[in-house]
């Protein structure tokens, strides 16, 4: 867990501590930013299957893995290049997250560090350590679109939208983001439609929870993984501090609207897309597989919270910090708390230059060694 909040405190400050800011320093704060979140070893969940499925090229291509064919030959090059699995995992999560980055800091115009901090905490330690490769390729991709819909070039979008689906086809289900201009958001109706959708995840949640466990028992089409798509969560998870907190910020960049056009490059747009962004985050507590959404749209709820403070007084901006740094301390925490997945923490590095464990030793050694596997 230290190094975990190590990470914390370093964003802290360089959020903070102009001196941190300069080119330099913030470059070397990216580098070990990225060598912590991308060069995780038997940490996360994922790579377990996406290692196994990599060795098994050697067979050729499985017609089972052709649901994806993007992430099919995207990795099959690398197999074929001789490329080893974790040589191969290491460079497309740094691929990842350096575009990630690099798209936060050009929509924030460079006053990304609040933004740094925020998607560690919140998405980076889900993206890159338990790490749903197809899903973070897809997601990242997806990025590139932004710009589509903002110049409204229909085409160009949905080329984008449909490459994103060749590696996780969730991405269709972002299709009508593209729409987001014909629709006129006022703040009225934007409070209305955020507490439709609570009250909608609140009484639908169990029913969907039940619905899936019975279809799982008695149908051969939706199988126990479908299930777990359609629904997981509990219905206390929207009552959450975590969920009311990002509500709360997400009120505030609709308070700030017009403020925040000054600072972000796409101002208007990202505030509807947060607006969006946490429409699909309570939705996915009714239904599972709408909150992998989130993938696709959290970097505009990001960038809105990374320039926030900047649109308060200096008092107000305070205020703001505190609420932000909070929300990102309190969902780190429960994330690495909440299963075998994080802690204990090992990194390919420490690998480099001696034997390295077997895939059944390294399977289970988070299984073994974690202090929050609650099946153990």
């Amino acid at each position: 867990m230290f190094l975990y909040i190590t990470f914390f405190i370093l964003l802290a400050l360089f959020t903070f501590v102009k001196p941190l800011q300069n080119k330099r320093i913030a470059f070397i704060i990216l580098i070990l930013l990225c060598l912590f979140v991308c060069f995780g070893y038997m940490t996360g969940s994922d790579w377990r299957a996406y290692e196994l499925r990599y060795e098994d090229y050697k067979n050729g291509l499985p017609e089972k893995y052709f649901n994806d064919i993007g992430y099919v030959i995207y990795s099959f090059l690398f197999y074929k290049l001789g490329v080893d699995f974790w040589i191969f995992l290491i460079f497309t999560k740094c691929v990842c997250f350096f575009i990630s980055i690099y798209y936060l800091r050009i929509y924030t115009k460079g006053k990304y560090q609040l933004g740094l901090l925020l998607f560690y905490c919140l998405y980076a330690l889900f993206f890159y350590i338990d790490n749903p490769l197809r899903n973070l390729i897809s997601g990242t991709i997806f990025l590139v679109s932004y710009k589509y819909i903002y110049e409204r070039k229909q085409i160009k979008f949905l080329i984008c939208v449909l490459f994103a689906a060749l590696f996780h086809l969730s991405a269709i289900l972002v299709l009508p983001v593209y729409y987001i201009y014909i629709i006129k958001f006022s703040k009225k109706r934007m409070y209305i439609v955020i507490a439709s959708i609570f009250l909608f995840s609140f009484i639908f949640n169990k029913i969907f929870y039940d619905l899936a466990r019975v279809l799982s028992l008695y149908s051969s089409i939706v199988d126990e993984k479908t299930s777990f798509y359609l629904s997981e969560s509990p219905i206390a998870s929207i009552f959450s501090l975590g969920m009311a907190l990002r509500l709360f910020l997400v009120i505030l960049i609709i308070e700030k609207q017009k403020q925040l056009i000054r600072y972000l490059r796409f101002g208007d747009f990202f505030v509807k897309i947060s607006f969006i962004f946490v429409c699909y985050t309570m939705i996915g507590y009714a239904i599972p597989i709408m909150g992998r959404m989130q993938l696709f749209l959290f970097l505009p709820f990001i960038a809105c919270c990374s320039v926030l403070p900047f649109t308060f007084s200096i008092r107000g901006k305070y205020k703001i910090y505190l609420l932000s740094f909070s929300i990102a301390f309190f969902t780190m925490i429960t994330s690495i708390t909440a299963s075998y997945r994080y802690i204990p923490y090992s990194n390919y590095l420490s690998y480099l230059f001696k034997d390295k464990p077997n895939y059944q030793e390294r399977s289970i050694y988070n299984f073994m060694n974690s202090p929050y596997n609650k099946d153990k």
